[in-house]
């Protein structure tokens, strides 16, 4: 008796199967447009990714309002100071008994108010435009009342988007799919970048928007087309997006989303505050290229008039830090194991 045994063929290296499976030395290599695309759909199916961005437009709106209304307050304050000190020249008696018309008295009462802001504005050390008030410049800047907070939430996010992967050990797929893992890091990088620019430009805009109404019964509301207000739109999402680089890198150096985390807040709230409190002369002249001092001075409407980097150079400085912390990450994931 005799058996026959069927052996299916195997597929050779580099030719599909059947199916349509390369086989394990294919050679097929993917763009970069498809790992990009690979990218985005990874960031937009997690649900965290929107929650995280929807907290912190919901706080960007709330600190906006906050900021309006202390403003609003700060003026009213101010105005009222300024009464009692008119009541205090007219010492209980009518203008008219002291030769002085209505006209006269209002006007009184607003140099008053002119002297208390300009004695805060000197205060802040601020050079603002001529003909512009600190109640005008307090109601321009009450729209990034809550820039720190947001900005920790938007580099949270991009620890968590890389943080994630080394968490599941999906980033192990990822790499067999694109043994170069270059290309996987650049486009982690540019869907983050997109992200966060879109989301600030617009939560931006919209707090800006959002504080008119509440402005406009204290006679402060500003045009936000105007060019200050604009550029200051576009520089809060850079801000963001240059953030979101230092979470992304920190994410990759460290392969964990908790310790990714707490580094960025210790490196953007806490180690400059620890650091400049030693006043040692040589820290302070160090202190405008801190990351921390570089963002506050880039997203800020206008500088104080000793500000040691303009708008532009502390944009660059801050830009700076991100691109260190992207290129430390992606230099350590392509040596190291994963």
């Amino acid at each position: 008796m005799s058996t026959s045994t069927s052996t299916a063929p195997r597929p050779q290296a580099g030719v599909p199967d059947p199916a349509g499976t390369p086989g394990p030395s294919s050679g097929v290599r993917l763009g970069f447009g498809r790992v990009l695309r690979s990218e985005w759909i990874k960031f937009r199916s997690l649900r965290s990714h929107w929650i995280l961005l929807v907290v912190a437009l919901l706080l960007s709106l709330g600190f906006a309002a906050l900021g309006a209304w202390s403003t609003t307050t700060t003026q009213a304050i101010n105005e009222q100071m300024a009464q009692e000190q008119v009541d205090a020249m007219l010492e209980g008696r009518s203008p008219e008994e002291l030769g002085l018309t209505e006209e006269e008295v209002q006007q009184q009462r607003d140099e008053f108010v002119v002297q208390s802001e300009q004695q805060m504005a000197e205060g802040s050390g601020l050079a603002l435009p001529d003909g512009m008030t600190f109640s005008e410049y307090l109601a321009m800047t009450s729209a990034n009342g809550g820039l720190q907070l947001v900005m920790l939430l938007l580099g949270a996010l991009a620890v968590l988007f890389i943080g994630s992967e080394y968490a599941t050990r999906s980033i192990q797929t990822t790499m067999t799919a694109v043994p170069r893992r270059t290309p996987v890091l650049l486009a982690k990088v540019v869907v983050l970048s997109v992200a966060a620019l879109l989301f600030g430009v617009l939560s931006a805009l919209l707090c800006h928007l959002l504080v008119q109404p509440l402005l406009a019964g204290a006679d402060l509301g500003y045009d936000v087309l105007q060019e200050a207000v604009l550029l200051n739109v576009l520089a809060v999402g850079m801000f963001y997006m240059i953030t979101a680089w230092m979470g992304f890198g920190l994410g990759a150096l460290l392969k964990s989303t908790t310790w990714g985390i707490v580094v960025l807040v210790v490196l953007l709230l806490v180690l400059e505050g620890v650091l400049f409190a030693l006043s040692f002369e040589w820290l302070e002249d160090l202190k405008p290229y801190s990351p921390t001092s570089a963002g506050a001075q880039f997203t800020s409407v206008y500088q104080p008039s000793d500000a040691v980097l303009n708008h532009l150079e502390s944009g660059l400085v801050y830009g700076a830090w991100g691109v260190l912390f992207v290129l430390a990450g992606i230099l350590v994931t392509r040596r190291r194991a994963l």
